[in-house]
């Protein structure tokens, strides 16, 4: 080729060597860059500019940002946890779009061990909220652990009380045996601590329609009349003693009949 001109394509003589080539001065021809790159520097080794779809690689050669970094203006540059972090934002290196194995992305876009209390890992290990209010510990269906001062109901709820029929035992609302009851013990939930008055009332740990014999009703429990009282008005006073077991009536009191006596 004449000077100033460069050889292309083994039969063209060119002043401006096409995009994926460079002029070569000392064989005057146009010298092919190395792949995907539109434009190289002194060597053809060395690119400059990757085509569409690339991007320039620390080497100066083309092709897709590694992991702990992202395509900035066809650059690949650091994400800034390069550590834990495989993807960033292009346009904030800080915030992270995919963590490494072993770390959870947070709802702030950065890269932990765990997820905080409230969130759950997705396929994606991507921390999630709970849709259950006042839940630390889930997963896309059920509850499994509630926040401080709440307690689990049947996996779906985190009340601050447990409703009627249960009682919490630890962190969890566990029902009660009788379905009388609205309340019972904890160590024992045979046992009911609360009824449904004025429909039932509390006797011996047992819900009962009324008190019966040697019981009176003070409030929303039975009471125990004194011994040997059949009927009372309080717990004090005896109005009927029972006499079939040898009690009798003596100053609002029953005392026990003694033969010789």
């Amino acid at each position: 080729c004449e000077e100033g001109y460069y050889k292309y394509d083994e039969s063209k003589c060119v002043k401006e060597c096409p995009d994926t080539f460079r002029k070569n001065n000392e064989t005057q021809s146009c010298e092919k860059c190395i792949e995907n790159c539109r434009k190289c520097s002194e060597k053809a080794t060395e690119c400059e500019d990757c085509e569409d779809g690339y991007s320039l690689l620390t080497e100066k050669t083309c092709g897709g940002c590694p992991e702990g970094q992202v395509s900035f203006k066809k650059v690949c540059i650091d994400c800034q946890d390069q550590e834990r972090c495989v993807k960033c934002n292009s346009n904030n290196i800080r915030e992270c779009l995919k963590c490494k194995d072993d770390f959870y992305l947070q709802p702030n876009k950065t890269c932990l061990t765990s997820c905080d209390p409230g969130y759950y890992p997705n396929e994606d290990n991507e921390c999630i909220k709970c849709v259950m209010e006042n839940c630390a510990k889930c997963d896309n269906k059920e509850c499994y652990e509630c926040m401080d001062d709440h307690y689990l109901f049947n996996n779906t709820k985190c009340p601050k009380e447990c409703p009627d029929g249960y009682i919490s035992v630890g962190k969890q609302c566990v029902q009660c045996s009788d379905p009388k009851c609205l309340k019972c013990s904890e160590y024992d939930l045979s046992v009911c601590t609360k009824c449904d008055y004025p429909n039932e009332l509390l006797k011996n740990g047992k819900c009962v329609k009324e008190c019966g014999e040697g019981y009176v009703q003070e409030g929303q429990e039975c009471a125990n009349c004194i011994e040997g009282c059949k009927q009372c008005g309080n717990t004090i006073l005896c109005e009927i003693c029972d006499t079939e077991n040898g009690y009798y009536f003596l100053n609002g009191k029953c005392a026990k009949w003694r033969p010789g006596i």
